[in-house]
């Protein structure tokens, strides 16, 4: 590791000021990685430093969850722009976008081993039976993919980091991009739960039918999220390629990105100065055609304003003589409302002195219902104790005669007794 472990802090090795001793604490690594449990340890404080480092790895709980969004933000990044992720005019048979431990990459290839090596591994540990046919599900699709041009293979993958086996979930689906954008995903699918039951890939309907029109404008900013942190990776490398080989695609791939995006800013341009041509045409014919009607339509407003002109003044006689009369009929009105007001007034005083009564009356009726509750109250009280005096006779009489019974019962039983007795003795 290049970064000296956070474990080595505040140990034997810091020196009189506190501060780690650098020197040893590399040579140390160093030798660590000599053995084969170093080298573990290593590899998992990498993985640690780089899961604290990625914000976005901690988003996800689920790796079920985090297949599914990476699937669908895939397809509509592809749907708008056949370039996404740096990706070649002519896509790749094998697309794979992996979570290993929480390192995210989109890795493509024209052979199938790379699904081989991921999917087929999951074949050896099935989840119950006689397995689940990875293999051959596989074979079935990698063929079906050759035989039809223009079709991929796109592999979801996602362990993420610090989970068991059992967490870890892949889909396998075929993906086809057209020329007019659609992308079309799912004659064939295969996934960790198919392969757990130990069914056969299936035929599913294209993930963008079960996009909801309102999540629309969500699914897009997730998938221009996706697109400024994935770069499609080419690892079709031979065996005597070095990583000179490596830091050349990353830079191709970055070359890609700008190119395709310089040839799609061109499209733009010259969309919008073509759009900007045929619209200031078509505003030049709009113009001319409004300034020849409006010209029009000034000429005889203008004739239709002098002979208003002349009407106006004749109306205007007329309506101071309508004032006239409209305001004696007012001042009219205006008494006949003063005469309405006095009586309104009076009628609300009158109104106001009978709720006094009818709160009077009203107080009573409540003061007679609370005496006649007090007295219902009373009643039910005595009629409960008369009960209960009741009861407690019939107990006492009940109990007389049970023992009045048992009494002459046994004086009965005596009487035998002494009887039977008399009879021996004779």
């Amino acid at each position: 590791m290049a970064n000296p472990s956070p474990l080595h802090e505040g140990t034997i090795d810091d020196d009189a000021s506190g501060q780690p001793n650098s020197d040893d604490s590399a040579r140390w690594h160093s030798d660590l990685k000599r053995l084969p449990i170093g080298k573990v340890l290593i590899d998992h404080l990498g993985a640690m430093a780089y899961a604290y480092q990625d914000k976005d790895n901690r988003r996800y709980d689920c790796s079920i969850a985090d297949c599914t969004q990476h699937l669908r933000a895939f397809i509509r990044a592809w749907s708008l722009n056949p370039n996404a992720f740096a990706l070649p005019d002519n896509p790749p048979k094998y697309i794979a976008i992996v979570n290993l431990s929480g390192k995210r990459a989109m890795l493509t290839t024209n052979k199938p081993y790379l699904f081989v090596d991921l999917v087929g591994l999951h074949g050896l540990f099935p989840a119950g039976g006689e397995g689940c046919g990875v293999a051959s599900a596989l074979k079935a699709m990698v063929t079906h993919c050759d035989k039809t041009p223009g079709m991929s293979l796109l592999l979801v993958y996602s362990m993420p980091f610090q989970v068991g086996i059992e967490h870890l979930h892949w889909d396998v689906r075929t993906i086809q991009r057209f020329k007019d954008g659609r992308v079309v995903d799912g004659q064939l699918c295969y996934n960790a739960v198919q392969s757990a039951r130990g069914n056969p890939p299936y035929h599913a309907t294209p993930t963008a039918f079960h996009e909801a029109p309102e999540l629309s404008e969500t699914l897009t900013c997730i998938a221009q999220h996706m697109q400024n942190h994935y770069v499609a990776q080419n690892i079709d490398v031979c065996a005597n390629d070095d990583d000179e080989y490596n830091s050349q695609a990353e830079e191709g791939n970055a070359a890609n990105t700008r190119n395709a995006a310089q040839e799609t800013l061109k499209e733009i341009c010259t969309r919008l100065q073509m759009e900007r041509k045929a619209l200031q045409k078509q505003h030049g014919q709009e113009i001319d055609s409004v300034v020849e009607k409006w010209s029009k339509k000034l000429h005889d407003t203008r004739i239709m304003q002098s002979e208003a002109y002349k009407r106006e003044r004749e109306l205007e006689g007329e309506l101071r003589t309508r004032l006239m009369v409209c305001e004696e009929k007012a001042q009219a009105n205006l008494q006949l409302a003063d005469a309405a007001n006095a009586r309104l007034e009076e009628l609300q005083s009158e109104l106001h002195h009978k709720e006094l009564l009818w709160a009077e009356e009203r107080n009573e009726h409540i003061e007679k219902c609370t005496k006649l509750e007090q007295r219902i109250a009373t009643y039910v009280k005595r009629v409960a104790e008369l009960n209960d005096t009741h009861t407690r006779v019939v107990d006492s009489v009940n109990a007389s005669a049970l023992k009045r019974a048992n009494d002459a019962e046994q004086r009965y039983t005596e009487a035998r007794r002494e009887e039977a007795k008399a009879r021996r003795d004779r």
